[in-house]
């Protein structure tokens, strides 16, 4: 690569592989989505979400702005954004209070599940692109979520 930049010859584009495993970096605070649960009398756990949200966003975003996305890995970048920003979705929808009966709202239980459903086939997409499954162990849903 030194050679390359030398030349005035340098790629700007990161290789699939390697953008995949620096996506997978970015979408790391996201892995909270794993075990997130979601239980009436909890702990608000928005402001996690929110934090955890920025830091995916501030790792993706400098990537697609540099240039290192090719425009046929797209799609891994367009895929981990979205799970970024489900984070902040979810987390204005957890922030909301219970229903009249004090109950954890379906569609609560039915957004985690799908923000959850989105990170574990991205990650499980990453992974595949970065071609390190021996080496990368997917992450596991909680079984006792819902």
């Amino acid at each position: 690569m030194l050679a390359q930049q030398g030349s005035g010859n340098r790629s700007r584009i990161l290789p699939r592989a390697v953008l995949a495993r620096e996506i997978r970096t970015g979408l790391e605070p996201a892995a909270i989505l794993a075990t997130l649960q979601v239980k009436y009398g909890e702990e608000k756990q928005d402001h996690v979400l929110d934090k955890a949200h920025e830091a995916c966003r501030a790792m993706l975003d400098p990537l697609a702005a540099a240039g290192y996305v090719d425009i046929r890995d797209r799609d891994l970048h367009k895929a981990a954004t979205e799970v970024a920003d489900s984070l902040r979705s979810l987390s204005r929808l957890l922030g909301k209070a219970e229903d009249d009966y004090g109950n954890v709202t379906p569609k609560k239980t039915l957004a985690v599940k799908t923000a959850r459903d989105a990170y574990l086939r991205t990650m499980r997409d990453l992974t595949t692109a970065a071609g390190d499954e021996a080496d990368y162990p997917l992450p596991k849903a909680n079984p006792d979520n819902n």
